[in-house]
């Protein structure tokens, strides 16, 4: 086998799998573990996979930026939102971050529903402070425009103030041996802010981002409380008795 078809492989295993080891690979493809090494090294180095011990994770398909992230999967997104909007109660402090599927919860709440949202997103704020019977408070700091969240010591020490119900976030890939991960390093800290100043967490989820992992993580999958996902019930077996409620839209 040619080494471009060797590497073709990899990416196709990634595709349908979206982790494989090196052990598996060198024995499937019948070369040595040093040449798989290799092959990843390089698939790696031209952004094509993320190289980790013992073998390689596929790449997330999720955009970085907030614009690029509005539309997809917008169906799903709307059927999680939905879901999600049924956890919060009146009377209820809920930390909300920058997700685009978290913004979209804002359009199911029920009609005079009083509760309190605290977010570092300035978009999110907006979209909640629609809910005109409830009050929304953003968190000051330095904004980030690709993101449009705010972020820095100043919204960090303002978390602390609060303790919230429940708080619900977006993640930009879930896994069972990774936990919640997210690409953006500050985004992250005000995330794992938000968890350890909460009774409760829910990660919203699309199906595609789940068997992903990115840079930096958030928290195990077992300190989540519920996953609100449009994956199929069928495609979760690895992340049921995880210690959460799964609720699958």
């Amino acid at each position: 086998m040619f080494t471009e078809e060797r590497r073709q492989h990899i990416l196709n295993q990634l595709h349908t799998k979206r982790k494989a080891s090196s052990a598996e690979l060198a024995h499937e493809l019948n070369v040595s573990e040093d040449t798989i090494r290799r092959d990843l090294k390089e698939l790696a180095e031209n952004g094509l996979l993320k190289k980790v011990h013992g073998g390689a994770m596929a790449i997330s398909p999720v955009p970085y930026e907030y614009s690029a992230r509005v539309e997809l999967n917008l169906d799903g997104k709307r059927r999680i939102a939905a879901e999600a909007a049924k956890l919060i109660k009146s009377g209820m402090l809920v930390f909300i971050d920058g997700g685009t599927t978290v913004g979209l919860i804002a359009e199911y709440l029920p009609s005079g529903l009083q509760a309190t949202f605290v977010t570092h997103s300035a978009a999110n704020a907006i979209a909640f402070s629609n809910c005109r019977s409830s009050k929304t408070i953003l968190l000051g700091g330095i904004l980030v425009p690709e993101l449009l969240i705010n972020e820095g010591a100043e919204v960090l020490e303002t978390i602390e103030r609060f303790h919230a119900d429940l708080t619900l976030i977006s993640v930009q890939g879930l896994d069972k041996e990774n936990g919640a991960t997210v690409g953006h390093y500050q985004d992250g800290l005000v995330k794992k802010a938000f968890l350890e100043h909460s009774s409760e967490l829910g990660v919203l989820a699309g199906k595609e981002k789940l068997g992903f992992s990115v840079h930096y993580k958030i928290c195990d999958v077992s300190e989540l409380d519920y996953l609100i996902t449009d994956e199929d019930q069928g495609n979760l077996k690895k992340l049921k008795n995880s210690g959460f409620q799964i609720m699958s839209v």
